[in-house]
């Protein structure tokens, strides 16, 4: 990544849990297609990237959840975000072209849950005597590219630059529990139970620092 990328919102600190892991390709291949991306290959898997995370902006506490798809390296496709507050889900609609909407969260460092309307759709939980494999600062620097919908320009593709750092503790996926239960409507659930999404690693940062740019159109 670039140094001359002016990140339009830094936010530290940040209590991040992401669970990363696989799930099969096949069932994302045609989401992946019709919004313009085709997976750069015909891999049997593809990785996913699930992260929330508790915070403040402007002294206004706020919990987010979003589901990641990797589409080359460090190229990631957000297929879908909920923020614990609706103003900041719609800010996000409107300015980023992000698919964030109003989401019920709760971070832990043991435990993830995202509801809507009362109704749980995603739960994950980490053993209590999980040994802890590795504590390392670590720095990511992403493309993360958007869906069509919210596109200001339909034609033109939408994306922004993150940087996510910070002392990053691992946990094995081996010691995670997982629950998915969609709503009918809910296409980016469904698609995660039906691809049946498995954790390889659990990650906590407990003091990140996360760093963003306006969104681009190429």
């Amino acid at each position: 990544m670039t140094e001359h990328i002016k990140y339009a919102t830094v936010i530290e600190p940040v209590f991040e849990v992401t669970l990363s892991g696989i799930a099969n390709a096949h069932i994302w291949r045609d989401y992946l297609r019709q919004e313009g991306y085709e997976n750069g290959n015909t891999a049997d898997e593809i990785d996913i990237t699930i992260s929330a995370v508790d915070s403040r902006f402007k002294g206004i506490r706020f919990q987010e959840f979003s589901i990641s798809l990797k589409i080359h390296e460090n190229r990631y496709f957000l297929a879908n975000a909920y923020n614990s507050i609706a103003l900041f889900a719609f800010a996000e609609r409107t300015f980023f072209r992000t698919p964030y909407y109003k989401g019920d969260i709760e971070v832990y460092a043991d435990r993830l849950c995202l509801g809507y309307n009362g109704q749980r759709l995603f739960e994950a939980s980490l053993a209590a005597q999980a040994p802890l494999l590795t504590s390392v600062h670590h720095c990511e620097d992403l493309f993360v590219a958007l869906p069509k919908h919210l596109r200001k320009k339909p034609l033109q593709p939408h994306f922004f630059y993150a940087r996510l750092e910070g002392l990053t503790e691992v946990y094995s996926g081996n010691d995670v529990a997982i629950q998915i239960m969609p709503r009918q409507e809910d296409r980016m659930m469904t698609l995660l139970e039906a691809s049946q999404f498995q954790v390889n690693d659990w990650h906590i940062r407990r003091n990140a620092r996360h760093s963003k740019s306006k969104t681009y159109m190429e």
